[in-house]
This record gives C-alpha cells, sequence and structure tokens, in this order.
C-alpha cells in the first residue's frame, strides 16, 4: 500500500490507495499506529497529493490525514509538529478552505481541528492566517438560506472556533475578536431558527452531507453561545 501511493502515477490507485487507509484508520488504535510506523514517507505523500491531485483524491487524502489524528494513541504530539513544522500543511489546508468543492471545505475545518489541542498549534493557525479565511466561510452567503453542504461547512468553522477559545490564551482569543469573529457568529445564530425550518424541507436519506439535523443545528447555536461568552469575558 506504502509503495502505491508514494509511486503510483495512476490517480484511480492512489485513491483506492487513500480508501484503504481510509478504512484501516477507522479501526482499532493498533492500526493507526502502523499507518504511523511508516509516519514520513506516508504522511509527506498524503500531503504531497493535497497540491495537485484530482479533487476526489484530495478529498480523501485530506480525510485520511484527519482520521490519523487519534488523541489516545502514543506520539501525537509529535506528529502534529511534523505536519506543522516539517510538511506545511497548514499552507495546504489554507488553499483547500478556498476550494470550489464544499466537502473538501469541510473536511480540512475537521483536520484543522483536529490538529487544534494547544496554545502551540493555536499559533500556528494565527500566523498562517487560517483564520481570516474561515471567517470568509461564515459570510460567504445568507444564513437563511444556507443549502446542507453550506451548513456543515459553517458548522466545521464554528467548531473550529470554540476549540480555539477553549485552548487558547486570553491573546490569542483578543485577537480572534479583532479579526471580525463576533458579528458573523451573531448573524448566524440569529437564522438558528430558521435553519430549523431548513432542515425539515431539504432533509433526506441521501447522506449526512445532504441534510441538516435537527441535533446539528442545536450544537452550533450553543457553541456559538460558548464562543461569544468566552469572548465577552475576556480581561
Amino acid at each position: 500500500l506504502t509503495h502505491q501511493l508514494l509511486y503510483s502515477q495512476d490517480w484511480q490507485t492512489v485513491l483506492d490507495t487513500c480508501q484503504t487507509f481510509s478504512t484501516i484508520a477507522k479501526g482499532r488504535d493498533e492500526y493507526i499506529r502502523a499507518i504511523l510506523a511508516f509516519k514520513k514517507p506516508v504522511l509527506s505523500q498524503l500531503v504531497e497529493v493535497l497540491d495537485n491531485a484530482p479533487t476526489e483524491v484530495t478529498g480523501k487524502a485530506v480525510e485520511v490525514i484527519g482520521q490519523l489524528f487519534n488523541d489516545e494513541t502514543a506520539g501525537m504530539e509529535r506528529i502534529r509538529d511534523f505536519l506543522i513544522n516539517q510538511q506545511n500543511i497548514l499552507t495546504r489546508l489554507l488553499w483547500l478552505l478556498g476550494h470550489s468543492d464544499q466537502k473538501i471545505r469541510k473536511v480540512a475545518c475537521w483536520v484543522l481541528l483536529r490538529l487544534t489541542v494547544s496554545p502551540k498549534e493555536l499559533q500556528a493557525l494565527i500566523d498562517a492566517a487560517i483564520f481570516p479565511k474561515l471567517l470568509e466561510l461564515l459570510v460567504s452567503s445568507d444564513c437563511g438560506n444556507l443549502r446542507p453542504l453550506e451548513f456543515h461547512v459553517r458548522r466545521s468553522v464554528v467548531l473550529l472556533l470554540a476549540r480555539a477559545v477553549e485552548c487558547g490564551t486570553a491573546e490569542q482569543i483578543w485577537y480572534l475578536v479583532t479579526e471580525g469573529t463576533i458579528p458573523p457568529l451573531c448573524a448566524l445564530f440569529q437564522h438558528i431558527d430558521t435553519m430549523e425550518d431548513v432542515q425539515e424541507a431539504v432533509g433526506t436519506n441521501d447522506g449526512e452531507e445532504d441534510q441538516i439535523k435537527q441535533m446539528d443545528v442545536l450544537v452550533v447555536g450553543r457553541r456559538i453561545l460558548k464562543i461569544l461568552d468566552k469572548m465577552l469575558s475576556i480581561p
């Protein structure tokens, strides 16, 4: 598998390999450790795939990177440092946040969430100018007319902002305030009732990303309140 990921020139083979790694990563902790035993070749190639692969391959590669972050797996701090400091993954994720495919934007937010566990990683996101791009995603369209995938992207942004205020220092949280985080969060919160009505109209059985679930809407509302409370209580 590692050889196919590293050396194949066929994107379908790379996609199939990423899918296999994804299936393995959903298993037990020792399966994730087995993949990470090949830390540099596997992670490096997954990151490089993000640069020029077709959309479907890019989406699966970034998903696998996120799946490999299990906080109960030993050595996660070293893996985060490797990706952030040696593989320049934040530059790639910043680019993916502006990708035309909404699913890739959502998964990029999710990977950023998995990467951010302390003020150290949060500062790396700040230095990489991640948050201005995230705020663009919050204000990119009318809150009251969100399609399901647009909602899920915003939900992912809100979860990442919630993680940031949970693990960040007062100075870092103040940076988020000065970047203009509060107005779009307030606008999104004001449309929660509208979004609840929308979810009844667009909900389907086609898949999680094709519908807005009631619980997801409630989670977004609660997280926004927690974020605002934290920001407004900065000394």
